[in-house]
């Protein structure tokens, strides 16, 4: 009877063990598959954010290439896109267009937003406001602004005529219009209009186009270069 009980005792703990050691087992692989999980929703979350990031730039340049498509247009005219170079402070100054006519220089800001522009030439912060949401962006006059106290310090003394312009070609500006803030068909507007009563001759015209090629050659950087100074500047402020 004694050995019996014992065999009994034995298979019981060996069965209770095998239990304890299984549902160990078991809390282990589901502690790794919730992890393996969390990764693979981060790796996803991330994902997303990126195509995300990538589908608002791509929406950007989008806007860029319609409104140099537009500016393209514009007769006696040199267009320069994307003019990015490097200031004296070791930041740097991205221009989205350059057109240059007898009438001078019009450095032009593309802002590729949908909804409408709310904002005035003394806010820092804009607001554009669609169905969904509201988003503050610079202002865009401020912006404008230091570019062309960057491309007036580095052209040197007596620059030619310079005209800041904002174009957005998908938004509805009725808001802020009277700011100096376009859309394509006002912006072309007041573009050849300037133009028509232009002092600058044709030779003084490709002069001043000659003059800003030669910023390029000597000061010119790519955007990456630009976004890499944003970011250490960000970081040091």
């Amino acid at each position: 009877m004694m050995l019996g009980s014992d065999s009994s005792f034995i298979f019981d703990t060996v069965f209770l063990i095998i239990e304890i050691v299984a549902g160990i087992i078991s809390i282990i692989f589901s502690i790794v598959i919730g992890i393996e999980s969390n990764k693979k929703r981060k790796n996803y979350n991330d994902y997303v954010k990126d195509k995300s990031l990538l589908a608002i730039e791509e929406f950007g340049l989008e806007g860029e290439r319609y409104v140099a498509s537009m500016l393209s247009t514009i007769s006696n005219s040199y267009l320069i896109n994307g003019f990015t170079f490097k200031n004296n402070n070791d930041s740097s100054t991205n221009i989205d267009h350059i057109l240059v006519t007898c009438a001078g220089i019009f450095v032009i800001e593309t802002k590729a937003n949908k909804g409408q522009v709310f904002g005035n030439t003394l806010i820092e912060t804009w607001q554009v406001v669609t169905d969904k949401i509201t988003k503050g962006m610079v202002n865009p006059l401020m912006q404008n602004a230091s570019h062309i106290y960057h491309l007036k310090k580095i052209l040197g003394p007596n620059p030619p005529k310079i005209y800041s312009l904002i174009i957005f070609p998908f938004a509805d500006i009725s808001a802020v219009k009277k700011f100096k803030i376009c859309d394509c068909g006002s912006a072309r507007e007041f573009i050849e209009r300037k133009t028509k009563y232009g002092k600058y001759s044709s030779k003084q015209v490709l002069e001043i186009y000659n003059n800003l090629r030669k910023v390029q050659t000597l000061y010119g950087i790519s955007i990456e270069e630009h976004i890499s100074n944003i970011n250490r500047i960000r970081k040091t402020n």
